[in-house]
């Protein structure tokens, strides 16, 4: 079965209605157990959500290269069509759709915010070139990686394009001296490594690089004031598609702001379910304790 569960209010007995409720994302029963113990009867339900579907659909590209396909279709001959190509003719924002909304027949919303990537830059996006089938999921994460951006999961099998940055507006705040409490807040804060990152690009397609035809093109990234704290580390990422300055630096940029998201961990024990909350949401934590 597929569920979505909801959290709200039951005011049908205050002039209200049953279902004023907002659903979460959508999941699939992928089993089910039962529990027997003296004086009840316990029905455990097991549930996935869209990743994981995403990361069981296998996916296809039509022949033209200009649509994704899954497994279930098949050309005129009854064979699979070939992998194939996106050589620069959609957007990262258009292949996550093609993926998506193709494959899976889901949404995704038309309305990403703009971290000037995601609906300007035209990457050479090969997929099922290694001989297998790709995951719409693998494929998806390495459009993602493309971009300053995040797929949040939302209700009705819709995805959404997220970017956060410094200056976005807090979501929702807890406080230790005042409601909404938090009962306990532990936060980790590690070094950013690496904190240089140089993507090699513009290969030549005979495989070489830095040939006449084809000049060596590097895209750099640096957080400076991570590296003062400790020491430049240097990480190299090849992508050889990319065949000018501009996008080589905003490569270099991504990968780096992808790194930094992951340098402040937290976690925030409450008193209560706060069903507002969503991933990739911003949370601030007021804490006088100490004091």
């Amino acid at each position: 079965k597929e569920l979505e569960i909801g959290y709200g209010y039951d005011s049908s007995g205050h002039s209200g209605s049953a279902t004023d409720k907002v659903n979460t994302p959508t999941l699939w029963v992928k089993s089910c157990q039962t529990i027997s113990v003296q004086g009840k009867c316990i029905l455990q339900l097991y549930c996935e959500g869209l990743w994981t579907r995403l990361r069981e659909q296998k996916v296809i590209t039509g022949i033209s290269g200009n649509q994704i396909k899954t497994q279930a279709d098949k050309d005129d001959t009854g064979e699979y069509p070939y992998s194939n190509i996106f050589n620069r003719t959609k957007t990262p924002y258009g292949l996550m759709e093609l993926i998506i909304e193709g494959a899976m027949g889901w949404t995704l919303e038309n309305t990403p915010p703009n971290d000037g990537i995601i609906g300007t830059y035209l990457p050479v996006f090969e997929v099922s070139q290694s001989g297998s089938y790709e995951s719409a999921a693998t494929l998806l994460y390495s459009l993602v990686w493309m971009t300053k951006e995040f797929l949040r999961p939302k209700a009705s099998k819709t995805f959404q394009c997220v970017y956060p940055q410094d200056s976005d507006a807090v979501d929702e705040t807890y406080y230790s001296y005042q409601q909404p409490y938090f009962l306990e807040h532990n936060e980790r804060y590690s070094l950013l490594i690496p904190n240089s990152i140089v993507v090699l690009c513009n290969q030549d397609p005979t495989g070489e690089w830095n040939t006449a035809a084809y000049p060596l093109i590097v895209g750099t990234a640096k957080d400076q004031a991570q590296i003062d704290k400790y020491a430049e580390r240097i990480e190299i990422y090849v992508a050889g598609s990319i065949d000018n300055q501009t996008d080589a630096n905003k490569r270099a940029a991504t990968i780096l702001s992808k790194l930094k998201s992951e340098i402040l961990g937290a976690r925030v024990l409450l008193p209560f379910h706060d069903c507002r909350v969503e991933l990739y949401d911003k949370v601030e934590v007021q804490d006088k304790r100490g004091h």
